[in-house]
């Protein structure tokens, strides 16, 4: 399909890394393979290295900045190839860092990452639309005037798109029941994040399976007024019951 997951772990002495999150294909052309195949393993590279010119203490700036530099870096890499195909994502890192648990989002185009702590839910990402007031003025300051429904993506060849995600953090508390809900602009044309909270609240009870089939199902007989392309709704649920404490 157009959506391609990631969901992966990566264990190393000083953490460990969750990946998880959404590549959502713009334009055909290999971005989104490009992207899956090789995000985590330069992310890692970059952060083994940081991490080992601090003595193995892993810090928020060295997996903060080993995630922008992979992301920039394998942009200049697939334009290089002379690719058309572009991308937009919402990716989520979970590590351990000194005595705390952190979830880093990065987020790029009209993806949406939103995070549930006890009965509230956070909107951790911004859509990166020109419509949207938040990120309005952001791309004014960039000077960008571009016709696009999203003016920020991965692999795009016009010069004025923005390629670096914009990031954000949740802290956890050992105690926290957590869940993260990662999806493309088809589920959030169709409703806004209040209504899928409330989508979500109503499946207490239901096991995993039957929580997604019936998320999927609300959110498809949602109507989306004004909306020509309603796009998938492809959706990934991330729960954590609870933090172990070491």
């Amino acid at each position: 399909g157009k959506e391609a997951v990631i969901f992966n772990t990566v264990k190393r002495d000083y953490s460990d890394i969750s990946f998880f999150g959404l590549i959502d294909e713009q334009e055909p052309g290999g971005a989104k393979e490009y992207l899956q195949d090789k995000l985590i393993q330069r992310v890692m590279e970059n952060l083994d290295l940081k991490v080992k010119e601090n003595e193995a203490v892993l810090r928020d700036v060295d997996l903060v900045n080993a995630f922008l530099s992979a992301s920039v870096t394998l942009n200049e890499d697939y334009k290089a190839l002379g690719s058309t195909g572009s991308v937009v994502y919402s990716v989520n890192l979970a590590a351990r860092i000194g005595h705390e648990v952190k979830v880093f989002n990065f987020n790029l185009g009209d993806c949406r990452t939103l995070a549930k702590r006890g009965e509230s839910w956070v909107q951790m990402s911004v859509d990166a639309k020109a419509a949207n007031e938040p990120f309005k003025s952001y791309v004014e300051q960039t000077g960008i005037n571009e016709p696009l429904s999203t003016v920020a993506a991965f692999g795009s060849q016009k010069e004025s798109v923005i390629t670096t995600p914009r990031v954000s953090c949740l802290t956890l508390d050992f105690q926290d029941k957590f869940c993260v809900a990662i999806a493309p602009n088809g589920i959030w044309n169709r409703l806004t994040s209040k209504q899928f909270g409330d989508l979500y609240n109503q499946q207490a009870g239901c096991n995993e399976e039957d929580k997604l089939r019936n998320i999927i199902s609300s959110v498809n007989s949602f109507s989306a007024s004004n909306v020509s392309n309603r796009g998938n709704s492809t959706l990934l649920l991330v729960e954590y019951t609870g933090l172990v404490e070491v």
